[in-house]
């Protein structure tokens, strides 16, 4: 008998999705912060001068 029955194919594939579910989700987090959230290679630099001119926090 063949192992490629609509159930057992259901199932393969829910067990598939319940075991990558926290691959899926820590790679949804991290496209979802690339969308909003640019990088800044001078944060650091900026910063420094912000803490030296005063205006920083």
């Amino acid at each position: 008998m063949s192992k490629t029955n609509p159930t057992f194919l259901m199932l393969s594939f829910v067990i598939s999705l319940i075991l990558l579910i926290p691959l899926i989700y820590a790679l949804s987090k991290t496209i979802w912060a690339n969308m909003f959230v640019n990088y800044d290679e001078n944060a650091v630099t900026n910063f420094q001068i912000s803490l030296h001119d005063g205006s920083g926090t």
